[in-house]
């Protein structure tokens, strides 16, 4: 009990300094994520080495992909590199009248296999789709004359 009361007595004390080196342990361990998030994906190590492909590659490859379903588009590209896996989080918008499982299956398809048709074997492909909105057609009210009897 005496510890305890001795560490609320420096925490209250030493308030200052605690609080600084709170805030460089969490700035520290955030800096420590951004920078192992930011890292190229591996594919699986060949005889000659590893090879590398850049997220900006795989971003690039995804929104070409996706472009050519008419159901909606991709607002944005998450991509989680685990040991085993990529799992690859697309964010859509889609257009009034599409169903979500249908487009959702759609998208999934194209990304699945432009990457594997362009990397090979990346890693076992996991693809999750969020839908974010639903973009309806702008409607057409004609011109003003046209509505006066």
């Amino acid at each position: 009990m005496d510890v305890v009361k001795l560490l609320v007595y420096l925490c209250y004390e030493y308030k200052e300094v605690v609080g600084g080196i709170f805030a460089a342990c969490l700035l520290f361990f955030w800096l420590r994520r951004c920078v192992k998030r930011r890292q190229p994906i591996s594919t699986t190590p060949t005889e000659n080495g590893e090879l590398f492909i850049s997220r900006s590659a795989i971003f690039s490859l995804i929104q070409s992909a996706c472009e050519t379903i008419p159901d909606g588009y991709v607002k944005r590209v998450r991509l989680n590199n685990k040991r085993r896996m990529l799992v690859i989080q697309l964010q859509v918008i889609l257009r009034a009248g599409n169903s979500f499982e249908t487009s959702s299956i759609r998208f999934q398809e194209a990304v699945k296999s432009a990457v594997s048709r362009c990397f090979g074997s990346l890693k076992d492909i996991r693809i999750n789709v969020t839908l974010v909105g639903i973009e309806h057609a702008p409607v057409d009210t004609g011109s003003a004359d046209s509505l006066q009897p």
